[in-house]
């Protein structure tokens, strides 16, 4: 995301969460601001005819952002009159507040979405290249061993035969769920259509297990029966070199595409055994067991010619049918475990926990769940509690004066003060929920859909209750003065962007995954 630096005339490090047309972060005469019924201000993009009531309007704002800087200003002079010396001069304090904010809004969101769905795009036609040279191979090499089986009457080769049918027949459901889970989420499908993939390929295990073990496995026992032994031509040879070929060229393409997306750490056996593509799993057993199977044909039929005993040919073909059934019990496991709903590796799940609990909004974590809602996405859901002593922290220095103000008037001030305090409380709890989900998405860019439900341990009571202890009432007053100190009078280490230090808006990103809030600059 590109990096931006705009103005925050209250130097709060709430950042700029609506984007550069937030009225209260830019030039008001850029943007025209329309009082709703409410009396709550919302920016517009809207020109007015009564040049009067604009004017009146933008002297009133004017004074009132002015009065919330000196607030802020008083309040950190406040503070660094407890501190320790350090050597600093006596202005230090006037120094503005840096704070990193991802560049989220809107225009964030949306790019979000485009670069999820690109990369889904990616992998998706990635992963439709590798299985439309298995078919193109499967189509030649099904037409060869059809002639093969008809010149020879070999059993192993019928068997391969029905392997190659198998796999051609399998390759085509998997080219229809990848074009089905290209389709979007809908109201009937919220979580979108990726786990179609996962249905057709279980369809495609269950043919290669039903069809192509069963019925090679039936002709393969027959013939054990009533062995016979039929010359073999050069044409069967050629055909059988040819089939390992093109078959071990598919396998050596799809298995360095796998290769690529191996992390360092893990093996390769385990990382194809934690393969989420099915499409990708399937052509690598169907060309793995392809291989193998010619081998155990070229294998039992030479055995049976050299000796001349048929039953090695009918062996060779029991072989090659158990192979079959053996790969679509395999294909059956993975599909099925995906299709329940399996969840993400726990590395991830508590990766993302730590994201959430590093954030000084979150007092604690519960009732995690996760699940894969395709081969590159996944869905999250976790309850949080969230700290509204750090709330209150980012809302007082823009609120102290009003509450002031509504003292000289409490009967009519108080109510409309508090409605509008409660919302801007659910407004910073809005920010805060999306900057967690930017910083999940930025380690984990499958995170797809995130959903952090609050949930309060003590929900069923009111804070204000507990007030009265006067051990709770310094434990809060101690623990607001601290979040203040830390959102609006960073340390050096904050300046440096060190996670441990930095307050509202700190993420892991660098360079262009952040920005800088500047201060206001004073009118001359």
């Amino acid at each position: 995301m590109a990096a931006f630096s705009t103005s925050n005339p209250l130097g709060n490090p709430l950042g700029n969460p609506l984007g550069q047309n937030n009225p209260l972060t830019t030039d008001t005469s850029a943007v025209a601001l329309k009082m709703n019924s409410s009396g709550l201000l919302r920016g517009k993009s809207h020109q007015y005819h009564d040049y009067s009531r604009h004017h009146v309007f933008n002297k009133k704002l004017n004074e009132a952002l002015n009065r919330a800087t000196r607030i802020v200003l008083d309040q950190r002079r406040q503070l660094s009159d407890g501190d320790e010396k350090t050597g600093k001069d006596d202005t230090s304090w006037m120094k503005p507040p840096r704070m990193r904010v991802p560049n989220y809004g809107p225009d964030a969101d949306k790019a979000v979405k485009n670069l999820q769905k690109a990369r889904k795009d990616r992998a998706r036609a990635k992963t439709a290249a590798n299985v439309r040279r298995a078919l193109i191979g499967n189509a030649v090499i099904c037409a060869a061993k059809f002639g093969a089986w008809l010149t020879s009457g070999s059993s192993a080769m019928m068997s391969e035969f029905v392997h190659s049918v198998v796999d051609c027949g399998n390759q085509s459901l998997l080219l229809m769920g990848l074009r089905d889970s290209k389709n979007t989420a809908d109201r009937l499908h919220p979580y979108g259509y990726g786990k179609s993939i996962y249905f057709w390929a279980l369809v495609s295990a269950l043919g290669t297990f039903f069809l192509g073990a069963g019925v090679s496995m039936s002709h393969a026992v027959g013939e054990l029966m009533e062995p016979s032994l039929s010359d073999i031509s050069n044409e069967v040879w050629a055909v059988l070199a040819l089939s390992l070929a093109i078959d071990g060229y598919v396998l050596s393409e799809t298995f360095k595409d796998v290769q690529e997306t191996k992390p360092n750490h893990v093996s390769m056996w385990n990382h194809i055994s934690n393969l989420r593509d099915p499409a990708t799993m399937a052509v690598l057993l169907e060309d793995g067991a392809a291989c193998l199977g010619i081998l155990i044909a070229i294998a039992g039929i030479g055995t049976a010619h050299y000796t001349g005993m048929p039953v090695f040919d009918g062996i060779a073909g029991v072989g090659v049918s158990c192979l079959l059934g053996g790969m679509g019990l395999a294909l059956v496991r993975v599909n099925h475990k995906f299709l329940l709903g399996h969840g993400i590796d726990r590395e991830m799940s508590d990766t993302i926990e730590q994201i959430i609990r590093s954030r000084r909004s979150i007092d604690n974590v519960n009732h995690i769940q996760s699940q894969w809602t395709g081969p590159e996405t996944f869905s999250f859901k976790a309850e949080v509690d969230f700290d509204g002593t750090y709330l209150a922290a980012q809302l007082m220095p823009r609120y102290r004066g009003e509450f002031e103000k509504a003292s000289e008037n409490i009967d009519q001030e108080l109510e409309v003060l508090l409605c509008w305090y409660a919302e801007d409380v659910m407004r910073a709890v809005e920010r805060e929920v999306r900057h967690i989900e930017a910083m999940i998405r930025q380690k984990y860019p499958g995170a797809e859909y995130i959903e952090l439900e609050p949930m309060s341990t003590d929900a069923d009571r009111f804070a204000i209750d507990d007030s009265f202890e006067e051990k709770l009432l310094n434990v809060e007053r101690e623990d607001v003065k601290r979040l203040i100190r830390v959102l609006y009078a960073p340390t050096e280490s904050s300046s440096k962007g060190d996670p441990s230090t930095l307050g509202y808006g700190t993420v892991e990103g660098k360079g262009d995954d952040a920005v800088v809030i500047e201060p206001p600059k004073k009118d001359k």
